[in-house]
């Protein structure tokens, strides 16, 4: 399965502290997870929320028993209003919710369950090797409607049976008088909100009380009660969904059939943080260059290595100080010489773009780290500006993206030119 082909390598990355699961932790799912963290060494405490105290209880002792080296947390409470039961995690934390259970939310839930969770998380710094807190959903996709309806409605009676058996639990708990033999089973595909649902239908005219809610209710042939709902999804649905409530999808991976997915999520960086995490990588990467390759032009259509240290803090300035702000230049000459990188047709075109004398490496780093300090220290300004602003670039902090984007692809120029280049 899904979870038997990623967890090993998945944990190992992930590092986990704590696991925790949104269920009972009974079953191989989380064996497989608590094994891969405790294989990853990072693994100290396995947390459960769930709502029925005395199966979470017997499930904790068991767990207990097996992996005497962790602490086991159990925790009662619903996943759908009692994530922050789970306090504080010991360090980073993976919140697991499998079994495509999202699914039995509604829209409105859905939001309100991720919102929460995301709150939970922690998210990574700019640090890139601080990856933060993770969420792993597990998601039914969206199928051909007849192979929907057919596993919510199958041959042998099975669903319709569990669906039936709804109103036996509502006759003997809260003194209703249903008939159940004047209901059927109906599964139907609804398209629009991409779920099946699963209703009663009445086959006779009928009349209910409820004796618990003081209700009685009246059918018509046709009438029905939505009993449950199985929400199906997309990639590109789930990705909007979590970026309402914050989170940001970092790995999809599906099933053979394309039948269901594992999406791992983390809490997306701020702006200003996501920013500094590709000025680590950039960093990183100019660490590689050997001292005589800073003014090789290793490929005729690019620049040396030398232009993209200036002109990466001179587009950020460009774009996020003079641009967006209004603020003045931090070194006018600077901020056009390193304005734009070329893009020639033909190697005759590039030859023009030539320049023998290039600013030091002392000087274009003195500016480089002018450019950061300037732009963190607007980072106040800018936040305020995310959430207060109509002006489209500076609404929901969208140049610091710009600007962080525009890093990284110039990250891809940089690997190319470090595969002809002498490495320190």
């Amino acid at each position: 399965g899904l979870l038997e082909r990623h967890a090993a390598a998945m944990l190992a990355e992930l590092q986990p502290v704590e696991i925790a699961e949104l269920g009972s932790g009974s079953g191989r799912k989380t064996e497989l997870l608590v094994e891969a963290g405790r294989a990853a060494g990072s693994l100290r405490r396995l947390s459960l929320l769930d709502i029925a105290d005395e199966f979470l209880h017997e499930s904790a002792n068991r767990m207990a028993a097996r992996w005497p080296d962790l602490e086991i947390h159990p925790v009662v409470g619903d996943f759908t209003a009692d994530l922050d039961h789970l306090g504080d995690a010991p360090g980073r934390r993976l919140l697991v919710f499998l079994a495509g259970t999202i699914g039995n939310l509604n829209a409105a839930a859905v939001d309100t369950f991720l919102r929460a969770a995301s709150a939970l998380l922690v998210a990574g710094g700019a640090d890139d090797g601080d990856n933060g807190d993770a969420l792993l959903l597990g998601v039914d996709l969206v199928k051909p409607e007849p192979r929907l309806v057919a596993a919510y409605d199958d041959a042998a009676g099975v669903t319709a049976a569990f669906n039936l058996n709804i109103l036996d639990v509502v006759n003997g708990r809260f003194g209703g008088d249903f008939e159940v033999d004047a209901f059927a089973h109906a599964a139907r595909w609804n398209a629009d909100e991409r779920r099946i649902e699963m209703w009663l239908e009445a086959t006779r005219p009928t009349t209910v009380r409820i004796e618990a809610a003081d209700v009685a209710l009246s059918f018509d042939v046709g009438d029905g009660v939505r009993t449950e709902l199985s929400c199906k999804y997309t990639r590109d649905l789930l990705e909007r969904r979590l970026q309402r409530a914050g989170l940001q999808l970092d790995r999809w991976m599906v099933d053979d059939e394309g039948l269901f997915a594992l999406a791992l999520v983390r809490k997306a960086l701020p702006p200003l943080a996501r920013l500094q995490r590709a000025w680590a990588r950039s960093d990183a990467l100019f660490a590689l260059l050997a001292d005589n390759a800073w003014q090789t032009r290793a490929i005729p259509l690019r620049h040396p290595p030398i232009f993209y240290l200036g002109h990466l803090p001179a587009f950020a300035w460009n774009q996020i100080g003079r641009g967006a702000l209004g603020e003045a230049a931090l070194d006018d000459a600077f901020e056009q010489l390193f304005e734009r990188g070329i893009d020639p047709l033909d190697a005759d075109a590039a030859a023009h773009h030539s320049r023998a004398n290039w600013p030091s490496l002392a000087e274009i780093y003195a500016y480089r780290d002018r450019v950061r300090a300037a732009i963190v220290g607007l980072g106040d300004r800018l936040h305020a500006l995310a959430s207060t602003s109509g002006d489209l670039l500076l609404a929901r902090g969208r140049v610091l993206h710009l600007v962080a984007e525009h890093e990284l692809m110039h990250h891809e120029t940089l690997l190319y030119l470090l595969h002809a280049l002498p490495t320190a």
